[in-house]
């Protein structure tokens, strides 16, 4: 037999842990006769590429088997390499893992016949089992029908999946692979599943969370820094639950890297759950070495009557007070999210959230859509509650309960001009003045800008130089301002046009001649 992993990731400096996990779980697990003769082999590609090509490059390999890893941003170009692969290899089985299809195995086999089997738990030993079975005579094509029909016949299931292995079997399989990894970005799994339930989120659907032991964590960690990794990214969802948990890991990383040079510093990059901040990690986290650790925190919205409907847990004044204390220590980069169109939320309650997380001054402010993920509760809601929705993936909201279709495209237009002028602070003095100095929201600032962005993009709809920001802003202050503000905030611009722009480029001047 011979079986391909497949990967495609959404660009190439991505990689997909899963495969490599899965891989070596089974040589590691498996009697060595049996792991060769499954003749194992991964391939990654990415949504870049021309499907025709992959599946041209995935029919010269002439597996019997093909996995696929399958998630919303890779789903539609799966979906044109199978439907060529099938014609190409028709004798040759198709099954798919991954949270595009893990929860939904019902809805899926009806969408996309061509599948043999979905893997709806851990993917490494479904796959050991498959083997296992195979090896003892059964046929391949036998074994996944029998558990396709299994799956067929069972009621969907909407609540918490089963527990789920001992982590501390997954492999560690970075050393095996040190040449692959070289310039991509590395995942690192400290636990899997997910302690709560919000409606949104795949990971509501996940079992409760299970760990790695730390004494593992700690020489793994150790092993990543030894060796020169920069930037390492923990899948862990909701990282500081327990709290006590995170403390350990991130006491002993700030112990082992405190003597470090700052150009050998590693980056280690968690999602948090703000709710859980407490004094002692905060305390803790204070006394990092600048940039060891990286944060992203989902706050979604302020607005408690939101936040219940999708069981999200509300964050409380103190939570908040130890963010700022966070944001304020300044070691740390830190992105803080929202989500537009959640049931309930009207636009003006959107525009208080976004305003509220604009005064939060953090490296980076995230606004994400609403999607309405295959599996979830939010999309079995979101049909109760009228909303339209992209059917395809990535399954965004196009109108909601409480948001027309103009007001979420507003949030899309505020979300691309806070990408260019808050995240990238490229007007570090004159950004945090404009809207006291306009009488203006924040979020009424973006609108307003986007309406310049828009003109200047023309029918084209062109790709702007990062120059011409400055030159949008420069014609928004002069239709808004007047006198004295107008002259102090044009000599803001400048200044901060000539502290952000690189040395030898051209200077303000020149940038207005060029594009007047």
């Amino acid at each position: 037999m011979k079986l391909i992993l497949v990967g495609v990731n959404a660009r190439f400096s991505h990689s997909n842990p899963a495969l490599y996990s899965m891989y070596h779980y089974c040589k590691e697990q498996l009697e060595p006769a049996l792991f060769a003769g499954a003749n194992i082999e991964i391939k990654e590609f990415n949504i870049n590429q021309q499907a025709a090509e992959v599946a041209a490059e995935l029919f010269r390999l002439k597996a019997d088997v093909y996995a696929f890893s399958v998630y919303i941003w890779n789903a539609l170009f799966v979906d044109q390499v199978l439907e060529r692969l099938a014609k190409l290899r028709p004798d040759a089985l198709f099954f798919a893992g991954g949270p595009e299809v893990q929860f939904s195995a019902q809805e899926e086999y009806l969408r996309q016949p061509l599948w043999n089997y979905l893997v709806s738990g851990d993917g490494e030993s479904e796959l050991a089992a498959f083997l296992t079975t195979v090896a003892k005579g059964v046929s391949a094509a036998e074994y996944l029908a029998e558990a396709k029909a299994r799956q067929t016949s069972q009621l969907p299931c909407t609540g918490k999946a089963a527990g789920r292995a001992n982590l501390d079997r997954l492999p560690f399989f970075y050393p095996a692979r040190q040449n692959r990894f070289k310039n991509r970005f590395i995942y690192y799994e400290s636990s899997r599943g997910c302690p709560y339930s919000c409606t949104y989120c795949v990971s509501s659907r996940e079992s409760l969370p299970s760990f790695r032991s730390l004494e593992l964590v700690f020489a793994e960690l150790d092993w990543f820094i030894t060796n020169g990794y920069t930037l390492v990214k923990f899948l862990d969802r909701s990282f500081n639950f327990p709290s006590s948990r995170a403390q350990a890991i991130w006491g002993w990383l700030i112990e082992r890297c405190q003597d470090l040079d700052a150009g050998a510093m590693p980056c280690f990059h968690f999602e948090l759950e703000a709710s859980l901040l407490d004094e002692a990690s905060v305390a803790l986290l204070e006394r990092a070495p600048g940039g060891l650790f990286q944060f992203e925190i989902g706050i979604q919205s302020i607005h408690r009557e939101t936040l219940d409907n999708v069981k999200r847990k509300p964050l409380s004044e103190q939570a908040f007070t130890y963010l700022r204390q966070l944001l304020a220590a300044g070691k740390q980069h830190i992105h803080v999210d929202l989500i537009a169109g959640l049931p309930g939320e009207t636009a003006a309650m959107f525009a208080e959230s976004y305003n509220f997380c604009w005064g939060l001054w953090a490296d980076m402010l995230q606004l994400g859509h609403l999607k309405l993920l295959r599996g979830t509760a939010m999309k079995s809601d979101a049909i109760t509650r009228a909303y339209r929705f992209n059917s395809r993936p990535p399954y965004e909201v196009l109108v909601s309960d409480a948001m027309t279709g103009e007001e979420l495209l507003e949030a899309d237009d505020v979300a691309e001009m806070t990408d260019h002028y808050y995240n990238t602070r490229i007007l570090p003095a004159l950004l945090p003045q404009l809207p006291d100095w306009l009488g203006e929201t924040p979020y009424r600032l973006m609108a307003r800008l986007s309406e310049l962005y828009r003109l200047r993009r023309g029918e084209s709809l062109r790709s702007l130089a990062k120059e011409e920001y400055y030159l949008i802003m420069a014609d928004f202050l002069e239709q808004t301002l007047q006198g004295e503000v107008l002259a102090k905030a044009k000599a803001l611009l400048v200044q901060d046009f000539d502290t952000v722009r690189k040395s030898g480029s051209l200077s303000w001047e020149r940038i207005v001649q060029k594009y007047s």
